[in-house]
């Protein structure tokens, strides 16, 4: 039965699709919910307002730039984590460059080599 690497791809293809199914079916059965029926109702409202006060609008894209901007610093003044893999990488690559090669140089593009 489906056995070796068909079978393997055809379990994730039909596991990929169940849940795809699934999650519209939740999505379907959300959307018909009171609460969430009258939440849509209000945004719907607001963003009809929203375009048609030249006021609110500006006000809406400046409020979505200075959220921008401060996600912008707050990744720019974060430390790193100690354990972050980005450092473990890094120090391989230099102690990977740093190490004696035991191969030739390569010749630049377009050099002709000297014999």
């Amino acid at each position: 039965v489906g056995g070796g690497v068909g079978g393997g791809v055809a379990l994730v293809f039909g596991s990929v699709v169940w849940l795809r199914r699934r999650c519209w079916r939740t999505f379907v059965a959300c959307r018909k919910q009171r609460a969430t029926q009258s939440l849509e109702r209000q945004l719907r409202t607001f963003t009809r307002r929203m375009l048609q006060s030249p006021v609110l609008l500006w006000l809406f894209y400046v409020h979505v730039l200075v959220l921008w901007f401060l996600e912008g610093w707050r990744q720019a003044v974060s430390q790193t984590l100690p354990m972050d893999p980005t450092g473990t990488v890094i120090s391989q690559a230099d102690v990977a460059v740093s190490a004696p090669s035991s191969l030739p140089p390569m010749p630049l593009l377009g050099a002709t080599p000297h014999v």
